[in-house]
């Protein structure tokens, strides 16, 4: 278990790291709400939609996508909830379609490690990094979309149970069952898998 949460703990890392854009000048002829809730969120954006299992290739189209999107609705959202919770249903959507126009590709895309970021020097650690996102990545691919949801918001966005509850309009109890079930199937997931991987990972 402490292997396990190292892990999860070097990925969020990882995700933290990656460095972003900053809204450019062109963005002027954006509402200045639109362009608020662009800086404000754009990372968050980003990394769920690559969390989600969009392919590295497409993270970029599919976060303009969600962008757009947001941009067109925006007018219409009632602050009944935080905003985040609303943007990050239409994530959801986006990588949904994103994910089904790569299934219909049929191209498995390899995770590219160099655009998240894991800029360390020690080659043991990075090679550490990488493995451990490989592995946790393919673990969310045998995951159904709503329990990855959960198990991306938990454990890569450090959300709490009430917050996840919240986004995913679920009762907290829910989440807790779910998200323990993730992590027993993600324990047993990473020791059936890590020695495949060259051995990087150990006890």
């Amino acid at each position: 278990m402490y292997m396990l949460m190292t892990m999860i703990c070097s990925i969020a890392a990882l995700f933290q790291r990656v460095r972003f854009p900053e809204v450019k000048a062109a963005d002027a002829d954006y509402s200045r709400s639109f362009v608020a809730v662009y800086r404000d969120h754009f990372e968050f954006v980003w990394r769920t939609v690559r969390s989600l299992g969009v392919p590295p290739e497409l993270v970029d189209d599919a976060t303009q996508e969600v962008f757009i999107i947001v941009h067109r609705k925006l007018s219409g959202f009632v602050p009944d909830a935080p905003i985040r919770n609303w943007i990050f249903g239409i994530v959801r959507r986006v990588a949904k379609d994103f994910r089904r126009a790569k299934n219909r590709r049929g191209v498995a895309v390899p995770v590219d490690e160099s655009k998240l970021g894991a800029d360390t020097r020690d080659p043991y650690i990075k090679a550490t990094q990488n493995q451990a996102l490989r592995l946790v990545m393919s673990f969310a691919d045998t995951q159904e979309e709503e329990w990855r949801a959960i198990f991306i918001l938990s454990e890569l966005e450090q959300m709490s149970g009430p917050e996840i509850g919240k986004v995913m309009n679920m009762n907290v109890n829910t989440v807790y069952t779910r998200l323990r079930s993730i992590k027993a199937q993600l324990s047993v997931y990473i020791s059936d898998h890590a020695g495949s991987e060259g051995g990087v990972l150990h006890e």
